[in-house]
């Protein structure tokens, strides 16, 4: 039965090399290589449940039992009231998170894991970059660990407030904007926007994510690929959400 772990035999030679883990259980090895693979893959720690399913145990109390005892050990470093806030003790040996920008908007590939200084931000739903999707529900599905300040427009008190939150984009409409399907778009809540800034919007009844131009009678929303069209709407039909602020795109090494 797989166990999760194929592919991660650099980053158990990692592990060993950084500190002496001769005094662990294999299953303890096991959960620590597979937070150290998925953090570097992702650039945010695993839940729970995720260790739990990658190594087999039977119940999330039994993870919470080993990382316990890798807290102790010296290996970990958590802080129990945040879900992913959860960290190898030696992450100053990764590389910083790779970070560009395309059409004016700040993208990081792998946000680091340092859990002294993040903000949780939820992600809740999925957004379209193609033709508008039926309106989304706010309920968070999952909370996402940024480094406060990785992004310029991110506040700490946006975050405390609720006023930001990941969507995942769907379709391919705002490639050329460098936004891909399967990345996660941060959004300030916002209820006006500049023409020329990424939005999203409801229009019609159905969300999309698109670049706003604003005219004198109508209200456009723009993709950033030759394939889509224009939506055009009149001022009333169109509800600013939120502006797009940021992006993570994920890598799997």
């Amino acid at each position: 039965m797989s166990n999760g772990l194929e592919g991660k035999s650099d980053e158990g030679r990692g592990i060993e090399n950084s500190r002496d883990i001769s005094g662990l259980t294999p299953r303890q090895r096991q959960i620590l290589e597979f937070i150290d693979g998925y953090a570097g893959e992702r650039g945010f720690p695993p839940t729970i449940r995720e260790i739990q399913n990658a190594v087999g145990l039977r119940s999330t109390s039994s993870v919470h039992a080993q990382l316990k005892n890798l807290e102790e050990a010296g290996h970990i470093k958590r802080e129990p009231s945040r879900r992913r806030a959860l960290g190898i003790t030696y992450q100053s040996r990764r590389q910083g998170p790779e970070a560009f920008s395309v059409g004016g908007l700040s993208i990081r590939t792998k946000p680091t894991c340092d859990v002294e200084s993040v903000v949780e931000i939820p992600l809740v739903g999925r957004i379209a970059a193609g033709q508008p999707l039926q309106s989304f529900e706010l309920e968070a599905e999952d909370a996402i660990p940024v480094p406060a300040g990785v992004f310029p427009e991110l506040k700490v008190d946006d975050a405390e407030s609720g006023n930001i939150f990941f969507l995942r984009v769907s379709g391919d409409s705002m490639v050329g904007a460098g936004i891909n399907e399967g990345d996660l778009v941060l959004v300030r809540r916002q209820i006006t926007a500049r023409s020329g800034e990424i939005v999203v919007a409801e229009v019609w009844g159905e969300t999309t994510v698109k670049r706003l131009r604003i005219s004198k009678t109508k209200i456009g929303l723009e993709p950033e690929n030759p394939f889509y069209s224009v939506i055009e709407a009149d001022p009333e039909e169109v509800r600013i959400i939120g502006k797009v602020i940021g992006l993570i795109r994920p890598i799997v090494a």
